[in-house]
């Protein structure tokens, strides 16, 4: 791994200055564990701390109705949703589907995603009588004093597999029934009225959810010039689905990523008054009731902001058209180099296999090019017969862009100083030499066969490296 390390870092170097005018990306990807040559994995983690301050209105009115003492209720319940995604963004070619495009999937880490929430509860209280016992009358209405701004809190956390794909995941919690305030209110009502007392009390218990539902993977490919367009794939929308891009050809990809979701909260808030009053002799109260207030607040869409992830990628200059080798005596060899550069920022790995193996033979079959450098492959042209002969040389690589290039082979093979007699009239492709050798005649066609395994060898060999 060091290596691949090592060459991501030259490559880099080599084009940081031609790509200077590129945005600064996040993330780095990396080559993965298990292909490195044609594979780059970067790790991408979001993180979103959302407020959502809710003030209730679930006014019912003064309770109980038609009673002489009654109540009234109001809340605020003040939120915050944390949110935490981590997964991975992977690129993968060649594609199986779509030629020359890069694989996009973007799996989430086992146990990566984090759904936390925090509730507070600040309530407030109003009361009024209305009663005459006798030639006594009480009339009044007003807040209910001293009832704090209390932290009755309601907290969940959830860990699960990112990114959290439907259903979605919920975190729910419950709380038991908190006193949130005991008041006396007999010099409140009444202080002048000799025998009047009273009091307040108000529990409260909440019930909640909070659910995240992820709805897609965000791609967008990164321009040249810093501009943004949604990948050729689009957006990944289920979980284990994939996307590809093509706007690449060069050294390297980036690529824009985040994700989109929902956050829905629901519950039922239990709001529990008690309220007495007694004067001369008599009591009414409000017996300790529950009413639930349940809520469904509005969905809350979240989209986390990009991470730009930089993927090096292998780039391999187009290599000669043609190795032209001339003349050369039957029997003999002659050799001819051709280069091999690679201007991007992984390593090239390439297998060579020509389409005439005998006359045109292969020096090396395999070569590694790293970032920025250049590796020579050398052909060897052994004529066996007279005349023009020809082949093609195919170089395959792990460039995503174009992964094949293919090399035209000339020589001709001449007399090497022995008489050649003339071929018998019953065998009229076939000559023979002192040497006892069968051999065509000049201009005939070498046997090539179909050309579809060469890239299959190609492939074989870049996997192989791979494992």
């Amino acid at each position: 791994m060091a290596r691949w390390l090592a060459a991501i870092a030259a490559g880099a170097l080599v084009s940081g200055m031609a790509h200077s005018a590129w945005a600064q990306y996040d993330v780095l990807a990396e080559p993965c564990e298990d292909g490195p040559l044609v594979c780059a994995r970067a790790p991408i983690s979001f993180a979103a701390l959302e407020a959502l301050p809710v003030e209730f209105n679930f006014d019912k009115g003064w309770v109980p109705s038609g009673s002489p003492l009654q109540v009234r209720l109001a809340a605020l319940l003040a939120a915050h949703t944390r949110m935490a995604l981590n997964g991975a963004l992977v690129t993968e070619w060649p594609h199986e589907q779509e030629p020359g495009a890069l694989r996009l999937t973007a799996p989430g880490d086992p146990m990566g995603g984090l759904l936390g929430y925090h509730y507070g509860l600040v309530t407030s209280a109003e009361a009024k009588l209305g009663l005459s016992v006798g030639p006594v009358n009480v009339n009044w209405q007003g807040p209910i004093p001293y009832l704090p701004q209390i932290d009755f809190q309601a907290k969940a956390e959830l860990i699960f597999d990112a990114w959290g794909w439907e259903p979605g995941v919920v975190a729910s919690s419950s709380t038991l029934p908190e006193t949130l305030a005991t008041v006396d209110l007999s010099g409140v009502i009444g202080p002048s009225i000799p025998g009047l007392s009273g009091g307040f009390q108000l529990d409260a218990s909440l019930d909640l959810d909070v659910a995240w539902t992820n709805h897609r993977i965000v791609l967008d490919d990164v321009l040249e010039g810093g501009t943004t367009e949604i990948v050729a794939g689009g957006d990944i929308v289920m979980a284990g689905g994939e996307s590809f891009t093509k706007a690449f050809a060069g050294p390297f990809a980036e690529i824009d990523v985040h994700p989109e979701g929902t956050v829905d909260y629901s519950g039922v808030l239990h709001l529990i008054p008690s309220i007495y009053v007694s004067l001369l002799g008599q009591t009414w109260s409000i017996p300790i009731v529950d009413i639930p207030i349940p809520f469904d607040l509005t969905s809350l869409d979240l989209a986390f902001p990009d991470k730009r992830v930089h993927v090096p990628l292998p780039d391999l200059m187009p290599p000669v058209e043609e190795l032209d080798f001339g003349e050369v005596l039957v029997g003999e060899e002659s050799f001819r180099s051709y280069s091999l550069e690679n201007a991007g920022e992984l390593m090239v790995a390439t297998a060579m296999a020509s389409s005439d193996g005998e006359t045109f033979r292969l020096w090396e079959t395999a070569i590694d090019v790293d970032p920025g450098d250049q590796a020579w492959g050398t052909v060897v042209f052994a004529p066996k017969e007279l005349g023009e002969l020809s082949a093609e040389l195919v170089v395959v690589s792990n460039d995503p862009d174009v992964p094949s290039h293919v090399i035209q082979l000339h020589g001709v093979g001449v007399p090497n100083g022995l008489r050649l007699p003339a071929p018998p009239a019953e065998a009229p492709g076939e000559v023979e030499v002192d040497s006892g050798c069968g051999c065509r005649t000049a201009g005939g066609e070498p046997s090539r066969g179909s050309y579809g395994w060469l890239a299959l060898v190609g492939l074989a060999l870049l996997r192989r490296r791979r494992e």
